[in-house]
C-alpha cells in the first residue's frame, strides 16, 4: 500500500510513502472504506484493514487464517480471485468478498466480514460482482450479480432464490482465561431469536483439535430460547471451538450471545 501527499512544492508536488507491513489488495475492487475504521481490503494474507499509515491483517479475521495459508488443503485460490470484488452494507455494518474455493475459477464463495460484531463467516453465495444499491427509503443495500447473469438484492428474505440458506458460524478458541490450564467445562448457554420452527446444530472441538469432539442441538421454537437454554457438557479440555450451523429451507437464524459455565483446574503438564 502506497500512500500519496501533496505537498504544494511546484516541482514535486507529490510525496509517495510505501507503508510498511508488506501487505497488499489481491484486488483493487476489494477495497471499501469503513467509517470511523479506515480502508478495508483482502489481501494474500487475509482481511486487512489500513489507518493512517499502519496497514496490518484484522485482528478478528485470526481464526480464518488458515483460508490463506498456502499449506492449508482448504486455501482459497487466490490465483481465480484476483477480480475480487466487495460489497458494503453499511447499515448491518458487513463487508461482503467474493472468494474462490480450493479447486475453484471463479469466484464460488461469499466471505462476510461483519465489522460491528467483529466476526467472519462463509455462505455459498457464487457472485462475480458486488455493488451498493440506495433502496427507496434510501437505504444501502448490497447487490450481486452471478455467473449466470441474475442479479439478486442481498439480505432480504428466508432463502436463497428458492433454496435453503446454509448458514454456519464458528467461534474462535476459546481458552477461558490462562491457556496453559484445564478447565471443567459444565455448562453451554445459547440465545437468540425464536423461531417458528428450527433446530440450530452446534459442534463441539476441543483443544485445537480438528476432529468433531461432539454435536448438540438446540430447538430453536422454544420460548425459552430468547432469554437462553441450558446445555449439559461436562468437558474437560484446555480449550474449545464451537461451530454454529443451519441449513433447513426458510429458518432463519439469530444468535444474540453464548455463555459457559466452567471453572479452573490444574495447569497441563
Amino acid at each position: 500500500v502506497f500512500k500519496i501527499e501533496y505537498t504544494g512544492n511546484s516541482s514535486a508536488p507529490f510525496s509517495i510513502t510505501r507503508l510498511s507491513g508488506n501487505i497488499g489488495p489481491l484486488s483493487h475492487w476489494s477495497i471499501k472504506e469503513v467509517s470511523n475504521r479506515g480502508l478495508v481490503f483482502l489481501s494474500e494474507r487475509g482481511p486487512a484493514i489500513c489507518t493512517g499509515n499502519i496497514v496490518e491483517i484484522l485482528p478478528s479475521a485470526a481464526n480464518i487464517l488458515d483460508k490463506f495459508d498456502p499449506n492449508n488443503s482448504a486455501v482459497y485460490n487466490l490465483a481465480a480471485m484476483a477480480y475480487t470484488t466487495a460489497g458494503l452494507n453499511s447499515t448491518k455494518m458487513q463487508i461482503h468478498w467474493g472468494v474462490s474455493s480450493t479447486s475453484a475459477t471463479t469466484r464460488d464463495l461469499t466471505l462476510v466480514y461483519d465489522f460491528e460484531n467483529q466476526a467472519f463467516w462463509e455462505n455459498s453465495f457464487s457472485a462475480n460482482f458486488y455493488a451498493e444499491v440506495t433502496d427507496s427509503n434510501f437505504f444501502p443495500r448490497i447487490w450481486a450479480g452471478d455467473y449466470s447473469a441474475q442479479v439478486f438484492k442481498l439480505d432480504t428474505g428466508t432463502n436463497d432464490n428458492g433454496s435453503a440458506i446454509s448458514f454456519n458460524w464458528s467461534t474462535p478458541h476459546i481458552q477461558f482465561g490462562d491457556p496453559g490450564f484445564f478447565k471443567q467445562v459444565d455448562f453451554l448457554y445459547v440465545a437468540g431469536g425464536v423461531q417458528s420452527s428450527g433446530t440450530l446444530y452446534a459442534d463441539i472441538y476441543t483443544d485445537f483439535s480438528s476432529t468433531l469432539y461432539s454435536t448438540i442441538s438446540f430447538d430453536m421454537s422454544r420460548a425459552d430460547f430468547k432469554s437462553g437454554i441450558q446445555y449439559t457438557l461436562n468437558l474437560r479440555c484446555k480449550a474449545l471451538r464451537i461451530n454454529f450451523r443451519n441449513s433447513a429451507l426458510d429458518v432463519p437464524v439469530e444468535i444474540d450471545w453464548i455463555g459457559f459455565d466452567y471453572q479452573l483446574l490444574g495447569r497441563a503438564a
